[in-house]
């Protein structure tokens, strides 16, 4: 009897399981998704040669800088966190290329990042196809498994999040927040397999505190991370002394982020980014005017909403000019620190104010909902056969991976919901789903079960192959134009420099609703923009008399701005402005 059992174990451990990696056919098409990946990721990054580069990324960069010198009155942000800037200072140390090439340098970056996150990615996923495998192993073991169709379904998941929604291309720290849950959530896994050791605990919050590093919302977040950790242990008691290491690793590695930022708002501060969201997207009360729709700045206080302790000066009213003197380096001052700028602010909860960001956010929502309409398709297909008692089963299993996705989901619906936020929870709640309703579905045949991953891969592809499409076609059209990148701000850049403005001047700048978020060009130029007027007074301006003009130019002229750059200037008011080459932008000189 002995015999025939050991002879049966030996039986299921050389079947191929349904995820297993660990035949050849699987393992060619590992490495081929995972080379097809890495190529995406190229063509997502070099973005069909547009290299445009926000006002995030120029925020980012302008810390970079400000670690490379060491300058700490300026690191101390409260709105941006220091991970993305220390890898941008990373690759700026090592490039050392002329400031034109610095757009290629920040994609290079942004590259790293998403192979960082596929790789991590790949972690995950195996120990999730390893817990898949220990579940229906005693039903699989007779039959044909859909391994390869799985993998080829987690792949294009991958893809889709990373280059569909949370993009390549994007200058933010959202691709390390996608590496971090995935690697977060890989070790989940390990946990609910048994996998109490000191080792994985302190990995696990070595893991989350890099997360907090790169976006404070993974503060609350990894609160959650440990809950679902408790939830997942077989050996409770054992796991709240791992998990106690846990917040203790997450601690000393945000502990001197922490301490630094408090010193310099004096006052205890974990980073003031989802309050200041929170302000601008939800509690109104504490943004009066148009700003509290479009432009945040500049925020003069209101009645319950507090007043800044740093307020900006205006210089005129109709049309409307600001001037923002800062004691730290920036491009653009107001957005490379806004907490700065909203010091004072007074947040209040207001269930009406907060309705509105929720239906905003259900309606983002369902719009996700007919996007991935293939998924839920396949979901509910799996679900109908589990029934009710396999669907039960499903939730209790389950529960632990799909927690830190809905509290995901759930935070950030009270403020805004974007496609780069949720990338990574996205494929952790997918990931969950169909990995229980497969379990639960064990006894399915393995072909309906690879059809079913097939069609809703192949679903999801389209998006991916459709702007990976798009971003070769703009590739070879560009290198038949002869023109490698465009890089329009350096034209900016170049056209200021001989104008004979060296770095450090300072500059006024006239918003324009097509531009409102390019600031890039006064990186280039290493100009600050000390005063600038709001997109919703441009108009104005352009269709004012020539006296009302003259006041603007006097007023930018005293907040100390030696040139003004504007963006399309309508022709009727060209006079005196100077075209940038071929650009759209404009710039008068300041009389002296």
């Amino acid at each position: 009897m002995s015999t025939e059992v050991a002879s049966l174990k030996a039986s299921v451990i050389r079947i191929p399981s349904p995820e297993s990696s660990g035949t050849p056919a699987v393992r060619r098409l590992i490495a081929v998704m995972l080379f097809v990946s890495i190529l995406l990721g190229v063509i997502a990054a070099w973005h069909g040669g547009n290299l445009w580069i926000n006002d995030d990324g120029v925020s980012y960069l302008d810390l970079a800088d400000a670690w490379l010198a060491r300058d700490w009155q300026t690191v101390a942000n409260g709105y941006w966190s220091p991970g993305y800037p220390w890898l941008l200072a990373i690759g700026l140390s090592i490039s050392r290329h002329p400031v034109f090439w610095e757009p290629v340098v920040v994609r290079a970056v942004n590259l790293l990042m998403y192979l960082g996150a596929l790789f991590a990615f790949l972690f995950f996923w195996r120990e999730l196809t390893d817990y898949t495998v220990r579940c229906t192993r005693p039903i699989r073991w007779e039959n044909e498994s859909p391994g390869g169709a799985w993998w080829f379904f987690g792949f294009v998941l991958f893809l889709y999040c990373a280059i569909g929604l949370i993009k390549v291309s994007s200058d933010c720290a959202d691709m390390c927040v996608a590496a971090v849950v995935f690697a977060a959530s890989a070790i989940l896994i390990r946990i609910r397999n048994g996998e109490l050791s000191p080792g994985t605990f302190v990995a696990f919050g070595a893991t989350l505190g890099l997360g907090y590093l790169m976006k404070a919302v993974m503060l609350p977040l990894t609160l959650v991370f440990v809950a679902s950790a408790l939830l997942a242990a077989p050996n409770r008691k054992k796991a709240v002394t791992g998990l106690v290491l846990t917040l203790l690793t997450f601690g000393l590695i945000s502990a001197p982020w922490v301490l630094l930022l408090s010193t310099a708002k004096h006052r205890l501060t974990f980073g003031d980014s989802g309050r200041l969201n929170y302000v601008w997207y939800a509690n109104y009360g504490a943004i009066t005017g148009p700003a509290r729709t479009s432009y945040f700045f500049p925020w003069r206080g209101s009645p319950g909403g507090g007043a800044p302790v740093h307020p900006m000066r205006q210089l005129l009213s109709s049309p409307e000019v600001d001037e923002f003197k800062a004691p730290f380096r920036a491009s653009y001052p107001p957005w490379n620190d806004p907490s700065y700028w909203y010091e004072g602010v007074k947040v209040r909860f207001d269930l009406r104010q907060q309705l509105q960001p929720l239906k905003r956010s259900m309606a983002t929502y369902l719009s996700f909902v007919e996007d991935q309409a293939a998924l839920v398709v396949a979901a509910l297909f799996l679900i109908i056969l589990a029934g009710v008692s396999g669907v039960t089963t499903a939730l209790k299993q389950g529960t632990y991976l799909v927690l830190p996705a809905l509290a995901a989901f759930g935070l950030f619906a009270l403020i805004l919901v974007a496609d780069r936020y949720i990338g990574p929870f996205v494929l952790l709640f997918w990931a969950a789903v169909f990995s229980e309703l497969y379990v639960v579905n064990r006894e399915l045949k393995p072909r309906i079960l690879s059809a079913l991953f097939l069609a809703a891969a192949l679903a999801l592809s389209l998006p991916v192959i459709k702007s990976s499409s798009q971003d070769v076609m703009k590739t070879v059209q560009g290198f038949r134009a002869h023109e490698l990148f465009s890089h329009e701000d350096a034209d900016v850049a170049d056209s200021l420099g001989k104008l004979g403005l060296r770095p450090g001047d300072r500059i006024g700048y006239i918003q324009s609703p097509g531009d409102a978020l390019n600031k890039y060009w006064a990186r280039l130029a290493k100009v600050t923009i000390i005063a600038d007027m709001p997109s919703r007074d441009v108009e104005e301006f352009w269709n004012a008399d020539p006296a009302t003009k003259d006041k603007v130019v006097a007023a930018f002229k005293e907040a100390g701005a030696r040139v003004i750059v504007a963006y399309n200037v309508p022709p009727a008011a060209q006079n005196g402005w100077q075209r940038v080459q071929r650009s759209d932008y404009y710039v008068l000189p300041c009389p002296k």
